[in-house]
């Protein structure tokens, strides 16, 4: 399974995932991407079988709904916190 980290993840995340095994990217260590709409990063990771990882709702479930209601696959979204959760 390929992970793309959103822009909002620090690269350093992407190394820690990488040494234990993970076929991950992080936007932010990939100048070609740094910067890319959400809707263009979705493409890319539909494009390429690619889970995203981010914390950005907000832009990427409306794209997620656009596909099913298409009835067109996609990899998953894996949504992420910025805070921890309370126990």
């Amino acid at each position: 399974m390929r992970l793309l980290l959103d822009e909002m993840h620090a690269s350093s995340i992407a190394e820690t995932l990488r040494s234990e095994g993970f076929d991950v990217v992080a936007v932010s260590e990939r100048p070609d991407l740094r910067g890319t709409s959400d809707a263009d990063l979705f493409a890319l990771a539909t494009s390429t079988s690619t889970v995203i990882i981010t914390e950005n709702i907000r832009d990427f479930a409306p794209l997620a709904a656009q596909r099913v209601a298409a009835g067109r696959p996609f990899p998953c979204l894996l949504y992420t916190s910025p805070s921890p959760r309370d126990s």
